[in-house]
């Protein structure tokens, strides 16, 4: 007979998005999963798998939660600099200096990780498309100047995001992060 489980694997897989949030994989052992899931060892191995196969499950569960948070009814201009505070709002808060689960990934990657490399490299281009689509929406609808290129405005974009997000970890600073910001914006504004 099935033993069934004695845990929200929901609430489990959460604890260890968050574990490997703040740690990072190589930081991250085992032992430091079972004590933040509750759970027992073998019904991490039993449920989840090994260790990696619960990062890709914890990666995809923040990628996802990030993707619908970009998610807006808002005018193109307003989607991008809402996005834009709420990243200097995170990058301020107590929890802050945990940076971006996209952002550490990609600092920690192993060369050798083909599928978390292609995971980070999609999450990421689709930040990118986030800006661009918007870029091109609101040049369509003239809430945005033609003469911005989009693509490079997207890409510049981007990488404003990858560089908030990595200084707040060390320099959670409100006027910093918010100047980083402003000028990200100022292309489209």
């Amino acid at each position: 007979m099935a033993r069934t489980k004695a845990f929200d694997i929901e609430e489990a897989l959460e604890k260890a998005m968050n574990a490997f949030w703040s740690r990072g994989y190589a930081s991250t052992s085992v032992h430091d999963l079972v004590e933040a899931m509750q759970i027992q060892r073998g019904s991490l191995y039993g449920t989840f798998g090994d260790k990696q196969t619960l990062f890709r499950l914890a990666y995809e569960r923040y990628d996802a939660r990030r993707q619908k948070g970009m998610q807006s009814a808002r005018s193109p201009v307003d989607a991008i600099c809402a996005w834009f505070r709420k990243l200097v709002e995170e990058g301020c808060a107590e929890n802050g200096a945990r940076g971006c689960f996209i952002v550490n990934t990609a600092l920690e990657l192993e060369m050798h990780d083909e599928a978390m490399r292609g995971s980070v490299a999609k999450s990421l281009a689709s930040i990118e498309a986030f800006f661009f689509d918007n870029i091109r929406a609101g040049q369509q609808d003239g809430s945005i100047d033609e003469e911005v290129d989009a693509r490079k405005t997207a890409q510049s974009m981007l990488s404003s995001v990858i560089g908030l997000r990595v200084l707040s970890r060390s320099r959670p600073e409100r006027a910093l992060l918010q100047n980083i910001a402003d000028s990200a914006v100022a292309p489209i504004l």
